[in-house]
């Protein structure tokens, strides 16, 4: 008989709106005694409460993935071990984690199989020179008159300090990307306040029937009414729209307000130093192309996740409705169900 998982049943219990007597016992039914999903709803109510099988599938689905979650927390904390990386702080954050993308996004710096170049430019020995152009009063030409032989010498083999500067910034811009805290706050600033635009691809006109999706053309709409049951058709026309190469979809959102909250989180203090203008470059890049990017994707992801789960509710009401209409008409049948056990 399988074992029900504490950790999982816990964060199943904090999820759900149903009494946590219900959720154990119908967790009981189906995975200890391996019950299916139909015999609990039509024999075991008065063990669950009433329990329907839609509320049983939804009980079912939600520990399932607490059990993934806590299956992959477990992964994540066991090969940082093995690769000495884990420390006393690390391991804390991980654990107070409560959504998978919170873990990902703590996993993603010691994830990559290929080094990227802010690893390459740490191998290099230029960490102290990003550490340099965050705090330092002194300008880049200043920092070279001091620091050429530090950072371009035949150990690294760097041809001038412009190279340095170049790996510098690499690891500025991947410690931006790699901060948790922020990729948590744009993540529920893209929710809040972003938008979804879709724009007439270059070549649309050339594909046969491109004009049913003219009414998206020239389409935004904010992402918290896009969300929404009733508009949850309107990013499936969208995405069939992606799909046969018609429409272009972006996720838009005040980059540079978001530049702006990145500078004030981590560089206060910005107009005090001499590479000013570098930060900020390292900045916008860091926003654009690597967070911004990737937490459209999730967005995208999402929508399409709660647009999929709309329109089968939407589907199975309809069937029902169908199914339950007078199989012989307006003739009258006598049906006998004896609910034999």
């Amino acid at each position: 008989m399988s074992e029900i998982n504490s950790v999982a049943l816990n964060a199943t219990l904090k999820s759900l709106s149903f009494k946590p007597g219900q959720i154990t016992k119908a967790l009981s039914l189906l995975i200890t005694e391996k019950s299916t999903v139909p015999f609990v709803a039509r024999y075991r109510k008065e063990a669950t409460g009433g329990l329907e099988d839609i509320e049983l599938f939804k009980i079912l689905e939600t520990y399932n993935d607490c059990v993934q979650f806590e299956d992959r927390k477990s992964f994540v904390l066991e090969t940082l071990k093995k690769q000495e990386l884990l420390t006393d702080d690390l391991q804390k954050k991980i654990l107070a984690t409560t959504s998978l993308n919170q873990l990902e996004d703590l996993y993603a710096p010691y994830k990559s199989k290929q080094k990227t170049k802010a690893q390459k430019a740490i191998d290099l020995g230029l960490e102290p020179l990003a550490e340099l152009l965050k705090v330092s009063s002194l300008s880049p030409s200043e920092l070279e008159a001091k620091y050429l032989k530090d950072f371009v010498n035949e150990k690294n083999k760097l041809k001038s300090f412009e190279d340095a500067l170049v790996g510098a910034s690499d690891i500025i811009i991947e410690q931006i990307s790699n901060h948790t805290e922020l990729k948590d706050h744009f993540r529920h600033q893209l929710w809040g306040e972003g938008s979804l635009k879709s724009e007439k691809r270059k070549n649309a006109e050339d594909i046969q029937g491109y004009l049913k999706y003219k009414d998206y053309f020239e389409f935004e709409q904010p992402i918290a009414t896009l969300k929404l049951a009733k508009n949850n058709f309107r990013y499936l026309a969208l995405r069939r729209g992606v799909l046969e190469k018609i429409l272009s979809l972006s996720v838009v959102v005040d980059k540079e307000k978001s530049a702006q909250y990145i500078q004030r989180k981590l560089f206060p203090n910005i107009t005090e130093l001499g590479s000013q203008e570098l930060v900020l470059k390292c900045i916008t890049r860091s926003f654009n192309i690597y967070i911004h990017s990737r937490l459209g994707l999730e967005v995208k992801a999402e929508l399409k996740k709660l647009s999929d789960e709309s329109a089968i509710e939407i589907f199975g009401e309809n069937l029902k409705n169908l199914l339950l209409q007078p199989y012989l008409g307006q003739k009258a049948v006598l049906g006998i169900d004896p609910g034999v056990r």
